[in-house]
């Protein structure tokens, strides 16, 4: 469920990670049957990712409005990198941050190499072996030059390392791993958000 309305970027933010963290301490059993641990030769299927990325689009325009610092540079510019070598990944981030994708680019056909069918929320569908993109992934092709490139970096820099955060955050507590401690999840996890946005300049 996104966060919209006139609040700004950071108290977007916070609203988040904190519904994104009483869901998970509502249902425990739940949210660690998803976070489980990895199986070794185990391929999740592909809507497996695409759920997964529809999780995180809610994060993506409120950094494609920040105004990253140098703490994430490194971030911001390897993300840029991402976004230039993988199409779906600039599509995912157009579907939810079109603001972030530079305009003027004319809806047309390019090849994607693909493995599985990836429909839905995350973006647009890609298909085995060499594809036909839409309009949609490509003019994804603008968030690699101009403005629209450190706009779509900072979107999918700020989305990733809030995710890290907010699940790292979140999975230690319902783990039960801050037992003992005098600190509550959401104060940890507010504390964690206003790093974040500060370094993301959000207002």
């Amino acid at each position: 469920r996104s966060a919209r309305g006139s609040r700004g970027g950071r108290a977007r933010l916070h609203d988040l990670a904190a519904a994104y963290r009483a869901w998970a301490v509502a249902e425990p059993h739940r949210y660690l049957l998803i976070r489980g641990d990895p199986v070794p030769g185990y391929v999740a299927p592909a809507d497996t990712l695409e759920r997964a990325r529809a999780v995180l689009g809610p994060f993506l325009p409120l950094f494609a409005a920040g105004k990253p610092g140098p703490a994430v540079a490194g971030t911001v510019e390897e993300m840029a990198a991402w976004l230039a070598a993988d199409g779906t990944v600039g599509a995912w981030v157009a579907r939810y941050a079109p603001d972030a994708v530079a305009p003027g680019l004319e809806a047309g056909e390019a090849g994607e190499a693909g493995t599985a069918q990836a429909t839905g929320e995350a973006g647009t569908a890609v298909e085995a072996g060499t594809t036909r993109a839409t309009g949609e992934a490509d003019a994804v092709r603008g968030t690699r030059t101009g403005g629209g490139d450190r706009a779509a970096a900072s979107a999918l820099a700020g989305a990733v390392l809030a995710w890290t955060q907010v699940h790292g955050s979140v999975s230690l507590e319902v783990a039960g791993q801050f037992t003992g401690m005098a600190h509550r999840g959401g104060t940890l996890l507010g504390a964690h958000m206003e790093l974040l946005a500060d370094a993301f300049g959000l207002d």
